[in-house]
């Protein structure tokens, strides 16, 4: 294929030769056997053609654009013997860490007491965390509404600061039958029929205490509301 700069040049070139006729191709010269020309002036031409600053071959091709560019990048390749080497590493490192927290946990001093529910109770949210020991658990029995004093012996030294914490449970408070266990109209102070209360609070004991006595608000929010006071 020929390009008009080139062309252009090369017609030029070939008009000091009086006899003979040249074609040109994309990449070299081809000269027929009637007329070579000298060796010299070939260099020359050539010479002057990539000193010119203006002279660049272009790329007209379909793939021009992915090809017109090459950068410098580096693509790591994870063989298996690597990756196992890092999985080992995390894995040794994250240990570690667990061992170290452990550890610490088994040193703070605490005493937990449970006071309401059943003692052998083996839910989730009533098991104690890792590291706690068994004197350091107590299960004290509180009957009714009235105050409850609880004795224990605390089995190691506790230094100050020293913080109490209450624990809760079982409290499915996303639950749709506790989202539902209530009614607006009671909460505004409002006179409701015990058909209303039936149809949103539907278990008894969210609506009456034991003695028969109509719980306000009813619903499983008004009974479930958690106002329990210590004193140390």
């Amino acid at each position: 294929k020929k390009y008009p700069d080139q062309r252009d040049r090369l017609e030029a070139a070939k008009e000091k030769e009086a006899s003979g006729k040249e074609r040109c191709s994309y990449k070299e010269l081809l000269c027929d056997d009637e007329s070579q020309p000298d060796s010299d002036d070939e260099d020359e031409d050539e010479e002057d053609m990539s000193s010119d600053p203006d002279d660049e071959t272009i790329n007209r091709s379909h793939f021009a654009q992915q090809t017109s560019y090459k950068m410098r990048a580096q693509r790591r390749i994870c063989d298996l013997p690597a990756a196992s080497f890092v999985a080992a590493l995390a894995g040794l490192i994250t240990s570690v860490i667990a061992c170290v927290c452990l550890w610490y946990s088994a040193e703070s001093a605490q005493v937990r007491i449970q006071y309401a529910g059943q003692a052998q109770d083996q839910r989730i949210y009533s098991q104690s965390p890792v590291g706690t020991h068994d004197e350091e658990k107590f299960y004290k029995k509180c009957a009714g509404q009235q105050p409850c004093r609880i004795n224990v012996q605390v089995p190691r030294d506790m230094n100050p600061p020293i913080l109490v914490y209450y624990a809760i449970g079982p409290y499915y408070q996303n639950h749709n039958a506790y989202l539902k266990s209530e009614l607006a109209r009671e909460l505004m102070g409002e006179e409701v029929t015990e058909a209303q209360r039936e149809a949103k609070c539907a278990q008894e004991s969210t609506r009456l205490t034991p003695g028969g006595e109509h719980i306000v608000p009813c619903g499983m929010k008004a009974v479930s509301f958690f106002n329990d006071t210590y004193k140390l």
